[in-house]
């Protein structure tokens, strides 16, 4: 064949065989199936990440099991009848006993495997959030490489395939969703924030420093992952931190408190803002002593000295380990110093070892040891809950009232029924309220009056509304507080609504005991009514505190009080008694069978939903593949069928050449 005819003026021709020009190169992305993807393996990534927690946890409890509680509770109540059997029998009363040492060891052993598992979960929660921290980096910079390379006209496909797979490893992380932006540009959203916009990128950090989190009290003080630019809580509830931090502040906590809880909390001091840097505590203090003073409930101050060398670089593990050795030194057995990493520098933190009511603690001239004015945090009970008053929200504006030239704002309180108190606002608020201001007005309103056992609280609503509340500081049964008009003065309905919510005190969790509260309290209240075999009155069998667990109280196998009240030394009575406590319908038995019922029916539910989300996240990935790459089934059918089109071509060329060889060289014959 020729060349084609073109002018020669204007064009010419590149000839004919010359192959195919590649104009360009186009990415092809389904952009809702995009987000599913992410969103699907977020979920994924955290119910994979729950199970796993959970398996941890069935093998704490070991159930079904010949040697586990359940097994061991049995021997237990089976030991009573024993000594039923045979009063007199010390063998019998030595194998009791051993079996109620038995099973408070399974119960504390339990209770610290669930605790070193929360621990370990804290420690894997920090590189999660930190190479969350990076991935957002690195996704920030390929939006910053991707926006030059669509501004001068190239097409950053492989940026764009990279930039996707880190996106998706976001999403495993810290439960990231994308939205698209401007020129190839994406932002990623962590619970509705921004942690990439653009080429910018913010941080996370973990903190397991304020309120001081632990198994016991996490699920009032959560362990939580925090925003570096303003430390506000960042909401985190899919991917693998929502799984983590979900299994810190519920999952542990609970089944903890289920064999222990609830817990008491202890007394504090701690560090109240960012920590200090490590290097202010890189000191020779072995030629420089720090001596502070710490009382603990109400003694006089002790001096402690820290005399420890760490001139060649604090860290959080050596200063702990420093203060504690300073503590023992100075006969202060009864507190415990804590040091965390917080955003690279050194909170630290002394606890009382025992918790509840009464517990206190004051850390006075240890300056260099905290960035600021430390938090102090008074031992509590378990579980009590406080007096409130909670009204609806109030309008900003409706509060900014300069009340100090009109002295007639006022409204009435009563605290636990006592007559009503006026408390009258002289605060000037007309320049603007704020939640702080109204809070702090109210707060000196309530001193001025002479309540001190009240706390004002001014919370901002999400439409930015003010909601006013009063708090008794004492908690429990018989804590109540009443707010109510003076006159025809509207400002307790101003303030708190013509109807606020009005809640005493209540006695709190306290009331539901854990496993080892409840059998401690069955045995001992059975166990206290019967005689030993030396005739003395029975006494607790069993120890219980949520710091040191259960234990054995009786010293001795002759202390068992098998009989009965005012019954021989040799009498059973009481010791039947005792068996039949597990046998009781509502009884510790019946608790923990419920325990592992519910831990049972828990683990099967994360398999099954681990099974189903792994179908889902294929078949949201298969679909997202099949709209954006290339499928070898369709391009060989496709070759299939070209082959057949080449070889149907290839004949009709083939049979046009035989009629023309025919033509030509079979006619014009005739007379040869």
């Amino acid at each position: 064949m020729g060349n084609p005819a073109v002018s020669g003026i204007t064009t010419r021709s590149d000839g004919a065989g010359s192959g195919v020009a590649v104009v360009g190169t186009f990415r092809t992305v389904d952009e809702f199936l995009q987000a599913r993807s992410l969103v699907e393996h977020a979920t994924n990534s955290q119910l994979t990440r729950s199970k796993a927690l959970l398996d941890r946890v069935e093998l704490t409890f070991n159930e079904p099991s010949d040697t586990g509680l359940q097994a061991q509770l049995a021997d237990f109540w089976a030991g009573f009848e024993d000594v039923a059997n045979n009063p007199g029998d010390l063998a019998s009363r030595s194998q009791l006993v051993q079996r109620g040492i038995t099973v408070a060891t399974t119960i504390n052993q339990a209770g610290s495997d669930l605790d070193n598992l929360w621990k370990t979960s804290v420690e894997q929660l920090q590189p999660i959030v930190t190479g969350a921290n990076a991935t957002a980096k690195s996704v920030a910079d390929l939006n910053g490489a991707i926006k030059r390379a669509m501004a001068a006209g190239l097409a950053p496909n492989s940026l764009l395939d990279h930039r996707d797979q880190l996106a998706r490893t976001l999403a495993e992380q810290v439960g990231a969703v994308v939205r698209p932006s401007t020129l190839g540009q994406v932002d990623v959203f962590v619970g509705g924030t921004a942690i990439v916009r653009g080429d910018d990128a913010e941080s996370l950090y973990v903190d397991n420093v304020t309120n001081n989190p632990n198994i016991v009290n996490a699920q009032t003080n959560p362990v939580q992952v925090r925003w570096a630019k303003d430390t506000f809580p960042a909401t985190i509830s899919s991917g693998e931190a929502g799984a983590l931090l979900d299994g810190l502040n519920r999952m542990l906590p609970s089944y903890r408190a289920a064999l222990l809880g609830p817990g008491a909390t202890p007394a504090s001091v701690s560090e109240a803002g960012a920590g200090v840097a490590p290097a202010s505590l890189s000191t020779d203090f072995s030629t420089a002593p720090l001596t502070f003073q710490v009382s603990h409930n109400g003694a006089a101050p002790v001096n402690v000295t820290l005399n420890t060398n760490l001139a060649a670089g604090a860290t959080a593990s050596n200063v702990q380990n420093a203060l504690n050795a300073a503590l023992t030194s100075a006969g202060m057995t009864g507190v415990v110093a804590k040091v965390r990493t917080n955003a690279g520098n050194l909170a630290v933190s002394f606890e009382s070892v025992n918790a509840g009511a009464g517990e206190t603690l004051s850390v006075t001239g240890a300056a260099p040891l905290f960035s600021g004015a430390p938090t102090t945090i008074n031992g509590a009970g378990p579980g009590a809950t406080p007096a409130s008053v909670t009204g609806p929200p109030i309008v900003p504006a409706a509060a900014s009232v300069d009340y100090s030239t009109a002295p007639n704002h006022q409204f009435d309180l009563s605290v636990n029924g006592n007559p009503p108190v006026t408390i009258s606002l002289t605060a000037d608020l007309s320049a603007g309220a704020t939640a702080s201001t109204l809070q702090t007005a109210l707060q000196s309103a309530l001193s001025s009056a002479g309540i001190t056992t009240v706390t004002a609280n001014v919370a901002t609503s999400a439409a930015g509304n003010f909601v006013v509340s009063l708090q008794s500081n004492a908690v429990g049964p018989g804590q109540t507080l009443t707010v109510s008009a003076t006159g025809a003065d509207p400002t307790a309905a101003s303030l708190f609504g013509a109807s606020p919510t009005t809640a005493g005190g209540a006695a709190g969790t306290a009331t539901v005991p854990g496993l080892a509260a409840q059998i401690a309290q069955a045995v001992n209240a059975r166990h206290n009514q019967g005689v030993d075999l030396n005739g003395n009155a029975g006494q607790d069998f069993f120890a219980f505190d949520v710091v040191n667990g259960l234990s054995l109280n009786i010293t001795s196998p002759n202390q068992v009080a098998a009989g009965g009240a005012g019954k021989p030394g040799l009498d059973a009575g009481n010791a039947l008694d005792l068996a039949d406590i597990g046998n009781i319908m509502n009884g510790p038995d019946n608790t923990y069978r419920n325990l592992i019922i519910g831990l049972g029916v828990e683990t099967q539910t994360s398999n099954r939903r681990v099974d189903i989300q792994n179908d889902i996240t294929k078949q949201v990935d298969a679909a997202k593949d099949s709209a954006a790459g290339v499928s070898i089934d369709d391009e060989m059918a496709n070759m299939i069928a070209y082959q057949h089109m080449y070889g149907a071509a290839s004949r009709v060329i083939t049979t046009i050449d035989e009629m023309l060889d025919r033509l030509i060289n079979n006619t014009g014959m005739v007379g040869r």
